[in-house]
C-alpha cells in the first residue's frame, strides 16, 4: 500500500525502504532485480503490483492472488470504504480498532489522495510493466466451488480478467490461472506454489487447483500503417 494516505502504517516505506534491505543483508539470497519478485493476496496483491511498477529497478516479476487490480473501480472503492475504512480503518492491531481515530477514514486513507491513484493503480500501469519487461502472474477463482458462492472472489475474477486482457494486448508476458474457487487460503496456497515455480523458470504445464492450462499468451501489439497522412490501426 502507498504510505501517504493519512494516519496509518507506511507500508510502501516499510516494504521497500526497510524490509527489503534487511532481507538482503540477513539472508543468503541473490540480491538483484532478476532474482527478486513480489506477490500478494487481496489488497496485498494491489500493493505488490503497484510497488513493482513504482520500483521497477527492484523487481522482475510480480504475482496477484485474488487481488484488487483497479482501485478506481466503484466496486473496489465500495469494498474498501465499507470493510476496510469502517471496520478496520488504519488499525493493524485489535486494540487500535477500538480507537476512533483509526476508523472511518475513507478510501483515501488507504490509497492516498485521489489525484495520485493513477500512479498506484495496477491496471493503469500496464505500460510500465511492458517497458521494463516485468512478468506478471494472475490467479483468481470464479467465486463458485463445492462450498457455494463467494461474492468477493467474483470481484477479483472480474478485475483479473480485465488485467489479463490489457496485459495481453500490450504485449506483457503474463500467466493467468482461473477456475472454480473461493476467497480462501485453500486456493491461495496452490497459487503461491505455482507462482514460485513460474518465476524460477520451472513452470507447471497446468494451473493449480485443478484449473487446467493457463491462459498464457502475449498478443501482438496493433501495428500502425500510414496512408494519406493519417495513421490507422489494423
Amino acid at each position: 500500500m502507498p504510505d501517504d494516505g493519512g494516519r496509518r502504517p507506511g507500508w510502501e516505506t516499510f516494504h521497500i525502504g526497510q524490509l527489503l534491505p534487511w532481507i538482503d543483508e540477513n539472508f543468503r539470497i541473490l540480491a538483484d532485480r532478476d532474482d527478486r519478485t513480489i506477490a500478494g493476496i487481496l489488497m496485498g496483491a494491489c500493493g505488490a503490483l503497484s510497488d513493482t511498477a513504482r520500483h521497477p529497478e527492484l523487481f522482475s516479476a510480480t504475482g496477484n492472488f485474488s487481488g484488487d487490480l483497479d482501485i478506481m473501480r466503484s466496486s473496489t472503492m465500495n469494498v474498501v470504504g465499507a470493510f476496510v475504512s469502517l471496520v478496520y480503518g488504519t488499525a493493524i492491531t485489535n486494540d487500535q480498532k477500538s480507537v476512533p481515530g483509526f476508523l472511518a477514514r475513507g478510501p483515501e486513507s488507504v490509497f492516498g489522495p485521489y489525484l495520485t491513484w493513477p500512479t498506484r493503480n495496477p491496471v493503469t500501469l500496464v505500460n510500465v510493466y511492458r517497458q521494463r519487461g516485468i512478468r506478471i502472474a494472475l490467479y483468481a477463482g470464479t467465486g463458485f466451488d463445492q462450498t457455494g458462492f463467494d461474492f468477493f472472489e467474483t470481484l477479483a475474477k472480474a478485475q483479473a480478467d480485465g488485467m489479463h486482457l490489457q496485459l495481453a494486448v500490450s504485449g506483457v508476458v503474463n500467466r493467468y490461472c482461473s477456475g472454480p474457487g473461493a476467497h480462501v487460503w485453500t486456493y491461495w496456497q496452490g497459487d503461491s506454489a505455482d507462482f514460485l515455480r513460474w518465476v524460477s523458470g520451472s513452470p507447471s504445464a497446468a494451473c493449480p487447483n485443478n484449473w487446467g492450462r493457463p491462459q498464457q499468451r502475449v498478443a501482438a501489439r496493433p501495428s500502425v500503417s500510414v496512408s494519406c497522412g493519417r495513421s490507422a490501426r489494423r
